[in-house]
This record gives C-alpha cells, structure tokens and sequence, in this order.
C-alpha cells in the first residue's frame, strides 16, 4: 500500500533503494507501515491515530451522537409515550436521530413533551391546550350545563309555581345556569317575565274583593271565590246579587229559606199561606183575586 519514488529504484527498475509514500487513502504509521485510512464520520473521536494524525483505527461517535450511514448525527432524546419516526432511526435501528410523533391519545405540549389527551365531554372549556389545540387539562362543563357520566348535558331549568313547561329549552333562563325560557303556565296562572303568576279572577258586577284567591273560581281558570260585595249586596254561586228581600212587599207567605230566588231575582224562597197560591208575585186565591189580609206575623214575615 505504498509506491517507492522513481528516483530512488535501483537499475532494475523494481528494487527501491530511497524514499517511499503510502499509497492514496493509506497513512504511515510508526514510520513502517501504511495502513487503510477510515472516514471520519464527523463529531466522534478515533482510537488509533497514524504518525500524521490520520485515523487508521475505529471511530466511535461523541456523546450525544449516533452513527448513521457513516456519519455521526446529533440523538434527539424523544419523550415519554413518543414514537420516532422509522426513516429517522440510525443504525442501531433504535436511536432518534429525527422527527418523532406522540403517540394515540397523545399531544405535543411546547414541543417537549407528549401529554395524555383528555376526552371532550362536549359543551364544555377546557384549561390547558396542547400544541395541537387538544385538551391535556381539565374539562369544566359550560354555564347551563353538568357532568353525566363524561358528557356536558343540558340542565333544565325546574319548573317553578305555575309552570307547566317550558316553550323554549334551547336559551339560559333564570336563574341563568339552566336551560328554559318561554313558560307555558299551569291553568289559573299567567305569563309575567319568565315566571307564571297567579291569575287573579277579574271583579265581576257588584264584587269589590276575593275573600279567597287561592282557590280556582269562576271561570275556572283564574284564582278568586267568596267575593266581597259591595253594600246592598249579597254572595250567591260567587257573584254579588241585589239584597232586595223578596218578602219586603208580600203578604200571606211562610219562608221556606234565605237563599236566591232565581225567579224573582231576589232573596228568599216562600209559600202562600194554606189557600192561597203565588201569581206575578202575590199570594192570591185559587179563582186569581188578589187577597188583601193583613200583614203576617214578624216570625212568617221578612
């Protein structure tokens, strides 16, 4: 692996009898040898140097540094539950030297580290984001919404006093961290804001108040009975009727009770004294004469 100067070959043209160089890619070594130079691969360190510093031993990559195809490249130390990229590997088959992808279920965090992914429950606003925009936090429901076995579901607002449901379950309702506006109210009861009040029944003729207006009157979808009447009135099937007596200008009648004679559209059911029948409100006789007999006791009389 060396060639003899031309110069320096004896007469046989063979023999060299002077100065010699080692052949091209082979170095002197101990000033006797010349021995095959190995490539230096680059950022690694040799264990047999020859007399002009040339490597003609093994080199062995620096720390931090991997041989591949003959060259010594920089290891990239990938993190937990990663995974490098297979033409990225060098030729221990098992170093990075390249590119690398978290793995399933996995985020790249500041480009550093691969976090577990937390599953999305829907509605809800995650804390910390991966690089990826994936969740690596925690998941904390929306306003109207609650955690039910991992899912965000809509919270319903409870139906309050009088509301029968809701017409409208897609909007923030009071008390604003549930779903439901638009009551439907329960009968007797009547829109106001997003609540359903008590319908109060209105005063029919001669009524100044409800005695009751918890109770549903008339007509019947409405609170308010036992009404309170106004004076010369009194309270029949919960309306206020004139107070006129029906006796007040009749002779010859035994009362039968106080309640409202439909009739004559005053109070007091009565019957004519034995003999005498009742005509256009008079006590008369069978053949129809009007009988003119003095006023009956206080007692038969009101």
């Amino acid at each position: 692996n060396s060639t003899c100067e031309t110069i320096d070959l004896a007469d046989d043209g063979i023999t060299c009898i002077g100065s010699w160089t080692c052949d091209i890619d082979y170095a002197i070594n101990n000033g006797a040898t010349c021995e095959l130079i190995t490539p230096d691969p680059g950022n690694a360190t040799c264990d047999i140097l020859a007399d002009y510093g040339d490597c003609i031993g093994v080199w062995t990559c620096n720390i931090d540094f991997s041989l591949d195809n003959g060259t010594c490249k920089s290891i990239v130390y990938i993190p937990t539950n990663s995974t490098c990229e297979t033409t990225d590997l060098a030729d221990d088959g098992t170093t990075c030297i390249g590119a690398w992808t978290c793995d399933t279920n996995y985020a790249i965090n500041n480009g550093a580290t691969c976090e577990p992914i937390t599953p999305n429950p829907g509605n809800a606003t995650c804390d910390i984001l991966a690089d990826d925009g994936n969740c690596i936090g925690v998941w904390t429901c929306n306003t109207g919404y609650i955690l039910n076995n991992s899912a965000c579901d809509k919270v319903e607002c409870p139906l309050t006093t009088g509301v029968d449901s809701w017409s409208d379950i897609n909007t923030i309702g009071d008390p604003g961290d549930c779903f439901g506006a638009d009551p439907i109210c329960q009968n007797g009861y009547e829109v106001n804001n997003n609540d359903c009040d008590k319908k109060i029944c209105p005063y029919t003729d001669n009524v100044i108040d409800w005695q009751d207006i918890g109770t549903i009157g008339d007509p019947g979808d409405c609170y308010g009975i036992d009404p309170s009447c106004e004076t010369g009135y009194r309270v029949y099937n919960n309306m206020c009727k004139a107070g006129t007596d029906c006796a007040a200008n009749m002779f010859n009648i035994i009362k039968k009770d106080d309640n409202y004679n439909t009739e004559l559209n005053c109070w007091g059911n009565y019957d004519c004294i034995d003999g005498l029948v009742f005509h256009n409100g008079e006590c008369v006789s069978d053949g129809g004469s009007v009988i003119a007999i003095k006023p009956p006791p206080d007692k038969e009389r009101r």
